[in-house]
């Protein structure tokens, strides 16, 4: 098996905006469906967003 991962090297710093965001409280939470599509292009996204804003999660 073969995992693969996208590093940054080591000397690698983000910009100024995302290292605010990131400072800024909890680390960022990624959740994706891959080309899953259910009930319109537009359903799984919403869900996703009540159920994260529910649950305490940060918008960007």
């Amino acid at each position: 098996m073969r995992l693969l991962a996208a590093v940054p090297p080591p000397s690698w710093e983000p910009g100024a905006r995302p290292a605010e965001f990131l400072g800024a409280g909890p680390p960022p939470v990624f959740a994706g469906f891959g080309s899953f599509v259910a009930g319109g292009p537009e359903h799984p996204s919403a869900l996703l967003v009540k159920a994260f804003r529910t649950a305490g999660g940060r918008d960007p």
